[in-house]
């Protein structure tokens, strides 16, 4: 009969054993045993034809007993009156072996002479014993064994008796024999295990020792392989002991026909001619190449370790399987490589000429007027920018959050409308505003918004990200005061963020340092309100837990649990009359069962044949398949976690608004990494026993189990008979709080929560890099420095190592280390990376003073004789790089100190010299933008091209960066004088800005994104100056357009579209008036609504026309022939 698939496989699976294993346990593997049985005894018929006259006999006591177990073994049941049967029928010399599955045993009986030994063993290990093992496990068969006398084994009745015995123990499993573990404290049996063999081993064994006598039995040892493979399964999938029953009983019986032949050689040539009849089912069937290639490593395994014992018909037949295996893999592999070969289509060549000939029957003008060089005037067009309007306030007073970063000119602009609004309008809005859980929910909203905006956009970017830290830190004190107020046991608690955690910010304002002093001071009286922040919110369920101390003054908290428990114990109620029901099913079952006979019929052959409709086999497999579903109690046996379950279902939606808003700050912006969770089982919010009770979505942070519920695990259904204790469980999920987003258990997280990784500059690749420790912080001293000379590059001079290292050696003295070296020349400050140790030391706040709002860093801005000395060794470095464009990085150096000096100085005289400084280097600045641009227009090949306008960019961008000053002295810089130097310079800045940014070095990426915000803190100022004195933009606008001429004033769009500004030309005779526009937030210069001089964005932005002219923005001329836009590019190109 053809073996169906599932069949053979459990053949493959447990006999060649492959490395890909099933991961569950199948329900119906005494088929494959049936199977499994009957090939076995096929071969043995086999091996008996093929072994001398003299060496038969041992064969055939095999093929009697595996008659015998095909006789009464059949559906997984032991026919008790074809056992009965077998036993009255052993003749000396016989054996009968079976496999009592329930109870683990493998059985073997023996007739020597006038008794019959009974020998016992465990089939399949337990899980201790394979686990502790080193390589295979070794063991030892049988375990024990009684002789009983002829007489007795011959008493029909003994017979009987016996034969119902052994059939009862295959199908019943008892609560005694089974292994038991513990979960949620709850002594449960553990089906993954094997069960304890003692029904056979023990009570049989000391039953049958009354009849008769202990006897030495013949003992096999083996090293066997007992493979456990699980995977989402209730059980696991094991290696069939009944496979091993069977090689136990076959090796035993062919040594005790033959005690004289040593090593089991006729067992081993038995079991390789097993394997070879298998490979020969394989090849019939086709099976996959990977299971011919094991069946014929494992054949070939066999013969080199039989060695010259092997029998000549074995080694012939082993030769010619793995000969037709190999044959198969190689047609297998031939036929796979011919499936792969594909044939390229012959290209056809005859059409070649008529493809590279391009015909122009109708472009004569247009090439005529591309040709002559000249282009006419565009026409006008309505200019409708159609700007959305750039910040929107809600009902409750607080800007809507889907605007945050929404901006059409760039989210930029938006994130900047926003960020002011914060830092200007938050605490007057806080100050009049009662709390709220509505409050709170929009204030963490924000927070959530905001940063998913900014943080892409300000990646890598210290001053950017110190700004959105600092707004982000804003807004949570907002939450903190509407939380406290609304549940004042928080204050108890810890606020969670460290006093210390904005101290590496990069605040280049005066007032972003009292934002800080005002956030210090308020986490400070937090603590000390919390008892020094001994609680913690972000703990697992305990007695002082917030959620079980809020719950024990919640009586709304306390209803719910009353309702949770009043319905559970209604379910279990209703367990308990299913528990009555199927346990009077189950008693019915078995009285049906002992009553019942196996049925027979005798076949058209005249052979006794098992009946397949046997009403007994039915009702032994209905019994076998009655179980029930346990009732799981919804709560945690432990107080806390029942407490903290209730209270994360119904609890106080604004405290965990603030608890997910906190997590975010303190954990994704002060943490570089989540240590990821294990053992992530049941999640509160998804249990179905619970769920129900929740009226709103999972927040971020919330309880998770680490241990299954029992309804999810394998202990689910318990099998009868069962008692009514055992069907009731205790809730089986243990808890702790997650994290939802990033998966990981929050009270794993010990990471101190820091910003300084995210508020420090990252130095180039070059002679400085190994030198990062120098820039990341303050507390490596000078010895330190001079210790680590060997770490110096080859390019870097001993004495600018030794500069460039201890500049920042000491947080008090940094200062004073930037004067010395502004007065030496040991570094060289026209580098990128000196650009970045100076900007860390100038910007980062440092540690808080104790009675300055200047930080202990920045103290000595304080002290007039420091600030002047300062100031003179600044300009003596300006006027030596006055004349040298390629300074570039030393005047960024100058222009931040400057702006430092204007910023954090009281003294008016300092001030002034200063803004005077600034005025000086605008001009420098602006003067090296209009000679680069000339150079610009040289011919240059697109390398040269593209960093001449960097460098113009560069220059533009220090020009504007000079009107980077404080609020309170913006007036100062904002006059009618300053504005043609401003839009001259944005105009530049504009201009020379390619369409991919990302092409940009890392500097200018950075200063493009604090030019813009520039732009939108000079707007309203630049605006009223434009409107009420055209000198300044008219002057500006002639510098890049010399035929530009102005007779009215400009004047502003209307309302929402107020960042451009128009005015019109004179009128010529050739071209008549044409309109100008200008945004004063993105620089933009518009004539007819078209770039001047310029491409559109969305040309130069083309892969056309980055893979013709790269990234370099081309000047171009555009004209209109016959409603045909043409666009002529410079030939400066």
């Amino acid at each position: 009969m053809e073996y169906q698939k599932h069949e053979f496989d459990f053949i493959i699976d447990n006999v060649i054993l492959p490395p890909k294993q099933p991961q569950e346990a199948s329900e119906a593997d005494w088929v494959g045993e049936r199977r499994l049985l009957q090939l076995v005894l096929k071969v043995a018929v086999i091996f008996h034809g093929l072994r001398p006259l003299q060496n038969r006999q041992k064969c055939s006591y095999v093929i009697c007993m595996l008659k015998a177990w095909m006789k009464f073994y059949d559906k997984g049941i032991i026919d008790q009156e074809a056992l009965a049967g077998s036993i009255a029928g052993m003749v000396p010399g016989g054996m009968l072996a079976l496999h009592v599955h329930a109870q683990n045993t493998g059985l073997l009986l023996n007739k020597i002479e006038d008794e019959i030994v009974f020998a016992c063993f465990e089939a399949s290990p337990t899980a201790s014993s394979v686990l502790g093992a080193h390589g295979r496990l070794t063991r030892v068969f049988p375990a024990r064994a009684f002789a009983v006398g002829s007489k007795t084994c011959g008493d029909a009745a003994f017979q009987k008796e016996l034969a119902t015995s052994l059939s009862q123990l295959q199908m019943e499993r008892l609560e005694m024999a089974m292994p038991n573990s513990s979960k949620a404290g709850a002594k449960v049996i553990e089906e993954r295990d094997t069960a304890h063999p003692k029904l056979v081993t023990e009570m049989l064994m000391n039953l049958l020792a009354a009849y008769g006598v202990p006897k030495e039995s013949r003992c096999v040892s083996k090293h066997t392989r007992d493979e456990v493979s699980w995977s989402d399964a209730k059980l696991p999938w094991r290696r069939s002991p009944f496979w091993l029953c069977m090689r136990v009983a076959i090796q035993i019986a062919l040594a005790d026909a033959d005690p004289m032949l040593s090593e089991h050689t006729e067992y081993k040539n038995f079991m390789l001619f097993v394997v070879i009849r298998i490979s020969e089912k394989a090849l019939a069937r086709k099976s996959p190449t990977e299971k011919i290639h094991l069946i014929n490593v494992k054949i070939a395994r066999r013969v080199v370790k039989l060695g010259d014992r092997i029998f000549e018909f074995v080694l012939q037949a082993a030769r010619s399987a793995t000969a037709d295996g190999s044959d198969y893999l190689q047609t297998d592999w031939h036929n796979t490589q011919r499936s792969l070969q594909t044939e390229s289509p012959q290209l056809k060549t005859d059409s070649i000429a008529k493809d590279t000939e391009l015909t122009l029957n109708s472009s004569k003008e247009i090439l005529g007027v591309a040709l002559d060089g000249h282009a006419g005037a565009l026409d006008s067009t309505a200019f409708d920018p159609n700007c959305p309007s750039r910040i929107e306030v809600g009902q409750g007073g607080l800007p809507k959050a889907l605007k945050v970063g929404q901006s059409s000119d760039g989210k930029i602009i938006g994130l900047a409308d926003f960020e002011d609004w914060i830092a200007n309008k938050l605490g007057a809005w806080v100050q009049s505003t009662s709390s709220s859980i509505l409050h709170c929910q929009s204030l963490a909203q924000l927070i959530y918004d905001y940063e998913s905006s900014a943080a892409k956009i300000y990646e890598g970017d210290p001053i950017q990200l110190s700004v959105m830290i600092l707004t982000m830190l804003e807004l949570w004190v907002a939450l903190d005061r509407q939380a406290t107020q609304l549940y004042p046991l928080l204050e108890d608690y810890s606020p969670e963020i460290p006093i210390t955690f904005a101290e590496p910010l990069f605040l280049p304002r005066f007032n972003q340092m009292q934002r800080l002093r005002s956030i210090e001071l308020y986490l400070s009286g937090r603590y000390q309100g919390s008892k020094n922040g001994i609680r913690s919110v972000f703990t697992d369920p305990h007695d002082l837990s917030f959620s079980t101390l809020f719950y024990n003054n919640s009586d709304e908290l306390k209803d719910i649990r009353e309702a949770i428990e009043r319905d559970a114990t209604e379910n279990r109620s209703q367990k308990k009359n299913e528990v009555e029901r199927k346990t009077a099913q189950y008693n019915r079952l078995t009285s049906e069962d002992r009553t019942l006979n196996h049925e027979y019929f005798e076949s058209s052959r005249r052979r006794t044949v098992h009946d397949r409709a046997c009403r007994k086999c039915k009702v032994a497999e209905e019994i076998r398949s009655l179980e029930i579903e346990i009732h799981e109690w919804p709560l945690p046996r432990a107080e806390a976690q029942a407490k903290a379950a209730v209270f994360e279902l119904n609890g106080p939606l604004g405290f965990f608004e603030w608890r997910d808003a906190t997590w975010k700050i303190v954990h994704d912006l002060g943490r570089r990494q989540t240590i990821k969770a294990d053992n992530i089982e049941d999640k509160l919010y998804e249990y179905n026993d619970l769920s129900t009770w929740c009226p709103r979505q999972s927040p971020r942070i919330t309880l998770v189990s680490k241990t299954k519920a029992f309804k999810r695990s394998h202990y689910r259904a318990v099998p009868l008979p069962a008692s009514f204790g055992m069907v009731c469980k205790p809730c089986g999920l243990s808890f702790s709080l997650f994290d939802g987003i990033r998966s990981g258990w929050v009270v794993q997280q010990s990471e101190k929560p820091s910003i300084r990784a995210k508020c420090t500059y990252l130095l180039p690749d070059g002679p400085y890099r190994n030198l990062q420790y120098a820039v990341d912080s303050t507390t490596h001293s000078q010895n330190e420095v001079l210790a680590n000379q060997n770490v110096c590059s080859a390019d870097l001079s001993q004495h600018e190592f030794i500069a460039f290292a201890s500049l920042r050696a000491g947080e008090r003295i940094q200062w004073l280390n930037v004067l010395r070296e502004l007065g030496s020349t040991d570094l060289n400050l026209d580098s990128e990376a000196v650009y970045y140790l100076l900007a860390q030391t100038t910007l980062q706040a440092g540690k808080p003073h104790t009675s300055n709002i200047l930080r202990d860093s920045h103290v000595h801005f304080t002290e007039r004789h420091f600030t002047k000395r300062l100031l003179w060794l600044l300009e003596k470095i300006l006027s030596a790089i006055e004349a040298n464009w390629t300074k570039q990085y030393t005047m960024s150096v100058l222009v931040s100190m400057l702006l430092r000096c204007s910023s954090l100085s009281s003294d008016t005289d300092v001030i002034e010299e200063a803004l005077e400084q600034l005025r000086r280097v605008r001009q420098i600045s602006l003067n090296w933008s209009r000679d680069l641009n000339l150079e610009l227009h040289t011919r240059l090949d697109d390398a040269a091209e593209m960093k001449v306008q960097h460098r113009i960019l560069h220059a533009a961008l220090l020009c504007r960066e000079t009107y980077a000053v404080d609020d309170d002295l913006r007036s100062r810089v904002m006059t009618g004088d300053n504005v043609e130097a401003l839009v001259e310079a944005s105009i530049h800045v504009h201009d020379n800005t390619p369409g991919n940014i990302s092409e940009l070095p890392l500097y200018l990426r950075q200063s493009l994104v604090k030019d813009e915000k520039l732009s939108h803190a000079l707007e309203n100022q630049l605006r009223t100056l434009i409107l009420t004195n055209s000198k300044g933009i008219n002057q500006a606008i002639r510098r890049v357009w010399d035929q530009a001429s102005f007779e009215n004033d400009w004047r502003c769009l209307p309302k929402s579209n107020e960042r451009w500004v128009t005015n019109d030309t004179t009128a010529m005779l050739c071209t008549g008036s044409q309109s100008i526009h200008y945004n004063l937030l993105s620089s933009e210069l518009l004539v007819n609504g078209r770039p001047l001089g310029r491409l559109p964005r969305h040309y130069t932005d083309s892969m056309l026309y980055q893979r013709i002219f790269g990234c370099v923005s081309k000047p171009a001329e555009m004209t209109r022939v016959s409603d045909l836009l043409i666009v002529i590019i410079s030939e400066s190109f």
